[in-house]
């Protein structure tokens, strides 16, 4: 049991060691072996001994797994147990984590209202230059419009009117 869990948990209720008889279940010809047990947190050594089905418990001569049943064995430990170094290294790597993606984030704001400032400029640029040309052609009509009404065309009137852009 980790250091910083023992004061939760009376050390009298969980022994250093136990020993589980666990029944098998056969399913098509092959026996399927399944137990939970609970602990609270710690590092636990799993031994899985087996003897023949069928004798009673008092009788029984436990003997090793063979190492090539053993890749057949799957042991599942859930949650899994964490000491206080651990979770306080996790921390610093979620908190680097997380100062690396706000800095991301600052930058790509950054970028993005750069973008806007830009797209603002070049429309206001192209708003300029419309008035611009919309005052050119309000002149340009107002040369043609004098040449039409005076049934003649008064060649100083239209360069007078023109001469601002010119």
């Amino acid at each position: 049991m980790f250091e910083e869990m023992e004061g939760e948990f009376n050390k009298a209720d969980f022994p250093s060691k136990a020993k589980f008889l666990i029944d098998g279940e056969e399913k098509n010809g092959v026996y399927e072996y399944e137990t939970e047990i609970e602990y609270p947190y710690g590092t636990y050594t799993l031994d899985v001994m087996y003897d023949v089905k069928g004798k009673p418990e008092e009788e029984l001569e436990l003997k090793p797994l063979p190492d090539q049943e053993k890749e057949f064995m799957l042991v599942f430990q859930e949650p899994v147990p964490m000491s206080m170094n651990e979770i306080r290294e996790l921390h610093v790597k979620e908190e680097e984590e997380n100062k690396r993606r706000e800095q991301e984030a600052r930058i790509a704001q950054k970028r993005l209202e750069e973008e806007k400032a830009r797209l603002r400029y070049a429309q206001q640029q192209q708003i300029a230059k419309q008035e611009q040309n919309t005052a050119q052609l309000k002149v340009y009509f107002e040369a043609m419009n004098l040449g039409f009404h005076t049934g003649e065309e008064d060649f100083n009137a239209s360069m007078s009117v023109l001469s601002i852009y010119h």
